[in-house]
């Protein structure tokens, strides 16, 4: 099998100073903040271990089981990179988000040692890589719960949109509040909520995406002035990593001139775009991926695409 594994979760942030000046409705609004990004990721560690368990059995085939590690090492991969985003931690939630970064942390560890237990042996099954994962997949089972309890106690709610605000490549965008905001290296990615993806591997798209329902932003510098027709033409490969144009249309992003490719990707029941647009001195790429077969799936991700701006 490919390797499926990504970085591990980032350090855990600082937590804020408490110096006793925080009423309850402080608290109460800062666990908001902070859950408003820790919940989406508590929910997609559950989600998806819980799908991998209701296929993973000793009864696989060697290949079968390495498609389904592969698939939970990208989605724990993601829940790593989501983690390492989360940077505001109000004291009453040290606890929980160490919990939620070691969730993330040992179910990508344990696709580890099951990838390198297939190589060695011709089978990942065993009865250590069977306690390895009833252990790794009931923590991840317990953060929504743990969640849900930590924000009742102290009467919490999270705020009902997610915000990527990435000021290094001067964007933001918007997603409703069960939206996972991650990057992939230095691209800022917004992955959909588990329901509006497939559970199986090809729910992650064609080989070259492998996101599943998700919006990625990427940017290039410029080594001369361009337009966006240039821009599409000159970076065609980037452009077609999911598949082949189908067509082009003209649009406007934050008052520039963009192009939006719809692309024929080679996988059935997939829509992709990349929309290419110039700013000073960089273009831009919108790429998005989604499963067409699942209801709202295209939608979704299309308004959170739309929702781009770049920051002034």
């Amino acid at each position: 099998p490919s390797g499926p594994l990504g970085t591990a979760p980032g350090p855990t942030p600082t937590p804020l100073p408490d110096n006793g000046s925080r009423d309850a409705a402080m608290i109460a609004l800062e666990l908001g903040e902070y859950f408003s990004a820790a919940s989406p990721l508590a929910a997609h560690l559950a989600a998806w271990s819980d799908a991998f368990d209701s296929i993973w059995s000793a009864n696989l085939e060697p290949n079968k089981q390495a498609e389904a590690l592969q698939a939970l090492g990208i989605r724990a991969s993601q829940g790593c990179d989501a983690a390492a985003q989360i940077t505001h931690l109000p004291p009453e939630a040290a606890g929980f988000d160490s919990l939620l970064r070691e969730a993330a942390r040992v179910r990508h560890a344990w696709v580890a040692f099951a990838v390198e237990q297939l190589e060695c042996c011709g089978d990942a099954f065993s009865s250590i890589t069977d306690i390895g994962n009833l252990e790794t997949s009931s923590l991840a089972a317990s953060l929504p719960f743990e969640a849900a309890a930590l924000m009742e106690q102290h009467s919490a709610s999270p705020i009902d949109s997610q915000q990527l605000t990435d000021e290094a490549i001067g964007i933001e965008m918007t997603a409703e509040a069960r939206w996972l905001v991650a990057a992939e290296g230095l691209n800022p990615t917004l992955y959909a909520p588990f329901d509006l993806n497939r559970p199986g591997l090809s729910g992650l798209g064609p080989d070259r995406w492998q996101h599943g329902a998700a919006v990625r932003v990427r940017r290039l510098r410029n080594p001369e002035a361009i337009d966006a027709e240039t821009a599409s033409s000159r970076f065609s490969a980037l452009v077609t990593q999911q598949g082949s144009v189908l067509s082009v249309d003209e649009m406007v992003i934050s008052g520039v001139p963009a192009l939006r490719h719809t692309l024929n990707p080679e996988l059935a029941d997939w829509e992709a775009t990349v929309t290419v647009f110039v700013s000073g001195d960089f273009t831009y790429f919108v790429e998005t991926g989604c499963p067409s077969d699942i209801a709202g799936a295209c939608d979704s991700v299309e308004s959170v695409a739309a929702s781009l701006r770049l920051i002034p």
